[in-house]
């Protein structure tokens, strides 16, 4: 790989000194422990928009009113998308190319159950959040909360989950609609709309929360500090430490599956007629294998992780599962699944 894609260079093409360069590609989700390490190929434009290099792509500037009733359904669909272009001759790309065609969003009534949930879960903590509740009568929570719906017309400024899920946390963050607990709160909103839409968090708890201070704190290495500045950043940020959850099965052979099994913590047991007891913790389940060759059939793969809790209602999807990509942080997968919690307090 060529000099020009040393950290080194790039701070000094940026007139950066080495640490800023560093503290800002790790903000920018991209690895860096020294200056001699080198930006690959595929990350080198991020590194570059970080450095302020290039220009990052613009999101055009919000030009439109948007929908404001939150409260018709739990989850709203979006407008029908049409061309982007229509809109803005930008092309949002580098946050997943791929325009979704439906998002759902977070009603007032969800985020402030969301809120009051944190307000219990930090009761007892060194930073309660108290007084809970919102400010002015609730007009900049509103306001908060409609920014990820923006649209000229049907056109969507915010086409992508991603996208959104940056509007949602900035305006939560800067709007301040709540008296304590904004950064919590907004983090959490985040987390419940990516797993709405089927993208989990793969940075750690820490990593999230210096990023929402970074982004708080208008400390974020864009072009210029615009709302819309910092909410591409952000989208991008968010791209890089995000993932889609994944439901898929494999058909596979028992001698594959209970290597896996057994990395996830089971133990097995042959019984007679030559079935084996799977067990994880209290859980177990029967496979029906009588050889290292046999096959499970794809219902058979999906009945055993759900009756040993290896699904990603336990915070183990697919990927997880098949070893593509690490485990869930508890952090994560705890405040993800806030709307199942509350669901279950009816």
């Amino acid at each position: 790989m060529a000099t020009g894609r040393r950290i080194r260079h790039l701070a000094s093409r940026a007139n950066l000194p080495a640490e800023e360069a560093l503290r800002r590609l790790t903000l920018a989700g991209i690895a860096a422990a020294t200056p001699e390490n080198l930006v690959s190929r595929d990350a080198l434009r991020r590194a570059e928009i970080a450095l302020g290099l290039v220009e990052q792509t613009a999101i055009a500037p919000e030009r439109s009113s948007m929908a404001s009733d939150t409260r018709r359904t739990a989850r709203e669909a979006t407008p029908q998308i049409v061309a982007p272009a229509a809109a803005s001759t930008a092309k949002p790309v580098t946050i997943g190319d791929v325009v979704r065609g439906q998002m759902d969003y977070l009603t007032s009534a969800l985020v402030m159950q969301i809120h009051m949930q944190l307000v219990d879960d930090y009761a007892t903590s060194d930073d309660p959040i108290t007084p809970a509740g919102t400010i002015d009568r609730g007009k900049l929570f509103q306001s908060a909360l409609g920014r990820p719906r923006t649209s000229l017309g049907r056109v969507l400024k915010y086409p992508t989950v991603e996208m959104a899920g940056a509007a949602l946390l900035h305006a939560l963050i800067h709007d301040h609609p709540f008296i304590n607990g904004n950064k919590r709160t907004a983090i959490v909103s985040l987390l419940v709309f990516h797993d709405l839409n089927g993208l989990v968090a793969t940075a750690d708890e820490d990593e999230l929360f210096d990023f929402a201070i970074a982004l708080a704190g208008h400390d974020m290495p864009t072009v210029g500090k615009a709302a819309d500045d910092e909410t591409n950043y952000a989208a991008q940020w968010l791209s890089a430490n995000s993932r889609a959850v994944t439901s898929d099965q494999r058909r596979m052979r028992w001698c594959a599956l209970r290597t896996i099994l057994a990395e996830h913590g089971c133990s097995f047991e042959q019984r007679e007629g030559n079935s084996i007891a799977i067990r994880r913790g209290q859980r177990v389940t029967v496979a029906g294998a009588r050889n290292d060759g046999d096959e499970i059939d794809k219902p058979g793969v999906l009945r055993i992780r759900r009756e040993l809790g290896l699904t990603d209602k336990e915070g183990i999807d697919s990927a997880v599962f098949y070893g593509t990509s690490g485990e869930i942080p508890a952090f994560i997968q705890k405040y993800r699944k806030t709307l199942d919690r509350l669901a279950a307090y009816g």
